[in-house]
């Protein structure tokens, strides 16, 4: 008699749950295609898989769904303000997971722009040129 667990799928085998870096490459696909709200909710999907990305990973993934909300935040002045804000939360929290990440600080310092501080662009700017002499690009 067969186990119903096993009993799906081809052979008996059993598929693996999506990885992060499967996950983070539809996240990148859809981002590429211009689609940024279901790239951020494919960055969101990617960042809650188990076991958890590590801090790098993450970071790179919040990065790049702040760079979606930038993007969001140039094509629609209704909600600009919002979409950078949620930006700079986002690229602040990769920045915080891996603060050599000069794209975090960069994306901080765009969002910051869209958001009129511009003290605090200024200063993330600096961040992004430090993480970059010191990595020798």
């Amino acid at each position: 008699k067969q186990v119903p667990v096993f009993s799906h799928g081809s052979a008996g085998a059993v598929s693996a749950a999506p990885t992060f870096a499967e996950k983070k490459e539809n996240a990148n696909a859809l981002f590429k295609a211009g689609k940024f709200l279901a790239a951020i909710a494919a960055y969101d999907a990617a960042l809650n898989v188990k076991p958890p990305p590590s801090d790098s990973e993450a970071a790179i993934a919040h990065a790049n769904a702040a760079q979606a909300l930038l993007n969001l935040a140039a094509a629609d002045d209704e909600r600009k303000q919002a979409c950078a804000a949620e930006a700079l939360r986002r690229a602040a929290r990769a920045g915080e997971l891996a603060p050599s990440y000069a794209k975090a600080h960069a994306r901080c310092a765009a969002a910051c722009d869209i958001l009129g501080e511009a003290e605090a662009a200024a200063e993330f700017r600096q961040r992004a040129e430090a993480c970059n002499s010191s990595s020798g690009s």
